[in-house]
């Protein structure tokens, strides 16, 4: 199933794992991160907690 499947109520398993550093650097998260998707919320490194 894709992300476009899921939907309330379902049962989900999630997978982490950390990235290459360089995925995390201003430009790989220009690249890739979570803003580039259109979510608004900040990169939070797998491990941290947002406290």
């Amino acid at each position: 199933m894709t992300a476009e499947g899921l939907r309330y109520g379902l049962r989900v398993s999630v997978f982490a794992a950390r990235c290459d550093p360089r995925w995390t650097t201003p430009a790989g998260l220009a690249l890739a991160g979570p803003r580039c998707f259109g979510y608004e919320v900040d990169y939070l490194p797998f491990g941290s907690s947002a406290s």
